[in-house]
């Protein structure tokens, strides 16, 4: 029972951040610092995945682009396409 209480807690305390207009807390969101301002460089590179993606690249197609520009991975390490969905 107390997994569904802090479960139910959590939800009303995101909602009540989002209603303030606060960040989430967490991981920071790429293309956004964690006071919520946009992060130009990153953006466009959000932008150009979901672009590629929405024109029917594959997860693996958008490792390869991200992969060949030099973009790093946060934690510096390899592209992969489960890399790219947390991304």
């Amino acid at each position: 029972m107390e997994t569904e209480v802090k479960a139910e807690r959590q939800q009303l305390a995101a909602m009540k951040r989002a209603e303030k207009g606060i960040p989430p807390i967490g991981v920071r969101l790429t293309g956004y610092a964690l006071d919520g301002t946009l992060i130009g460089h990153e953006a466009e590179i959000v932008r150009g995945c979901f672009e590629r993606f929405h024109a029917g690249d594959s997860l693996r197609g958008i490792v390869a682009w991200l992969t060949e520009t030099g973009v790093p991975t946060r934690s510096g390490g390899n592209w992969s396409p489960s890399s790219v969905r947390r991304w």
